[in-house]
C-alpha cells in the first residue's frame, strides 16, 4: 500500500471568524487538526490566518501555517498567499476563481 491513496472522516465547526476542522485516516491512523481566523478587512477584502498540525502513524507529526489576503470583485475573487510547514520552505502562491451562478 502506497499511503497516497486513502479515505478520511471529517468534521468542522466555526463561529464567527472561527472555525476548526478534523480530518482523521482510520486506516493508516493519520489525524489532521487545523484553526482559521477570517477578517474582514472592509471593500470586499479578507484575511485568513491557518494553523495546523499533523500526527502521523510513519513519519514527523509537523505543523503547518497560512495567511491569505483576496478581494471579490462581484463573482470574480483574486488572491494569494504563504504556506508554511515545520518540515520545509515557506511557498507564496496567487490566484483567481470565480462563483457561477446556479
Amino acid at each position: 500500500e502506497s499511503g497516497s491513496s486513502f479515505w478520511e472522516v471529517y468534521a468542522g465547526v466555526g463561529y464567527g471568524p472561527i472555525s476548526g476542522k478534523f480530518w482523521h485516516d482510520p486506516v493508516n491512523d493519520n489525524t489532521y487538526y487545523q484553526g482559521q481566523l477570517n477578517f474582514d478587512m472592509g471593500s470586499a477584502i479578507q484575511l485568513y490566518l491557518t494553523a495546523g498540525h499533523y500526527s502521523l502513524d510513519v513519519g514527523p507529526d509537523y505543523e503547518d501555517y497560512g495567511v491569505r489576503l483576496d478581494k471579490a470583485f462581484g463573482a470574480l475573487t483574486v488572491g494569494g498567499g504563504v504556506s508554511d510547514t515545520s518540515l520545509d520552505s515557506a511557498i507564496a502562491y496567487l490566484y483567481l476563481s470565480y462563483r457561477f451562478p446556479l
